[in-house]
């Protein structure tokens, strides 16, 4: 969207080394001076009087992937701190923007969140959304809580915390891209980055275990997380492989293990080793999540430090949609910023 000058003066506080580095690289004057700062030293100062809140807390103390210790997660700490500072500040943000996965919406850290935005006056929607809803061929469903301070007094309730499913701002999904238009050319691939080794695949055939395969037709994809390319006996959990194109090998005849066909031509299924699958590339993963064009990555960034800050970032198409109903439609933050 286009954003106000007004609007243009960010202050970005990120802990990771790594996601500084990369940050840092690619944005430089006019953007955000870069704070490498632990959110859980905030004072309210250093955020008092700001327009807009854009939070994206960790994912491990909700994922299904972890243990969900929730608030008894120390990497919870950041948001229930920033949740205390709410009722500190002077002048509160008109309007905030929090991305999660799946599971925070059934969360301590939820329940604690929304009950400090509604002490402090705010209205408070909650949305589960996919980028498929924006025609973009990847699934990877987040729950996205969005806020602005309330027009009246007392704030109204929130639906009974009702979780709602259609895109803002949008009145129908897109229909879906395939993959084929985010993918490199075959010259232009380095197999050292993107084959799977031959040693995993012997292993999760082993073990009859199936792994999502998808081919540049299909329409979907599964989500990729940080622990894509990853060597361990639950690679499979992490990402979709990509073959050629959605024909099956004949070696699958188990019956008890048979392809499991899914929507937008995603299929589980055993991958037999010396198969022609691969990877995506990271630079295949960030054109999926929306990155312009000319992001890169330090080169030293490695492969495996890539996938993991591409996996633990957000769908850049889907958090811009958000916005721009955020500052111009749900609010006039982006017409009338101070």
């Amino acid at each position: 969207c286009s954003v106000p000058d007004e609007l243009q003066e960010w202050v970005n506080f990120e802990a990771s080394k790594l996601a500084n580095e990369v940050y840092s690289s690619n944005f430089g004057v006019p953007y955000a001076p870069l704070l490498p700062k632990d959110i859980r030293r905030l004072q309210p100062k250093e955020v008092d009087f700001a327009d807009l809140w854009i939070l994206s807390p960790p994912c491990q103390p909700y994922t299904r992937l972890g243990r969900r210790g929730d608030l008894g997660d120390r990497r919870a700490q950041p948001l229930r701190h920033l949740s205390s500072l709410l009722s500190q500040l002077q002048q509160p943000p008109q309007a905030i923007l929090l991305e999660n996965v799946v599971g925070f919406e059934i969360s301590e850290s939820f329940k604690m969140i929304t009950e400090a935005l509604l002490q402090a006056r705010f209205e408070v929607r909650v949305f589960e959304l996919s980028p498929l809803q924006l025609g973009i061929p990847n699934r990877r469903p987040r729950i996205y809580l969005l806020a602005r301070q309330a027009l009246t007094w007392p704030v109204p309730n929130m639906s009974g915390g009702m979780l709602r499913e259609d895109f803002p701002g949008f009145s129908r999904a897109r229909a879906s891209r395939s993959l084929a238009g985010y993918l490199q050319q075959d010259e232009d691939l380095d197999t050292s980055i993107c084959s799977v080794p031959l040693r995993m695949l012997e292993l999760l055939e082993a073990r009859n275990q199936r792994w999502e395969v998808v081919c540049p037709q299909s329409t979907s994809s599964s989500t990729f997380t940080a622990g894509y390319t990853t060597s361990c006996f639950e690679a499979h959990r992490f990402g979709p492989l990509l073959a050629r194109d959605d024909s099956l090998p004949d070696a699958l005849g188990d019956d008890w293990c048979e392809p499991i066909l899914l929507p937008g031509g995603r299929v589980k299924r055993l991958v037999m080793p010396g198969e022609a699958v691969r990877y995506f590339t990271p630079q295949e993963l960030l054109r999926i999540a929306g990155f312009p064009s000319n992001f890169c990555f330090p080169g030293t960034i490695t492969p495996h430090q890539r996938y993991k800050l591409i996996g633990d970032s957000v769908n850049v198409d889907v958090v811009s949609a958000l916005l721009n109903f955020l500052l111009f439609e749900w609010t006039d933050l982006g017409l009338t910023a101070h």
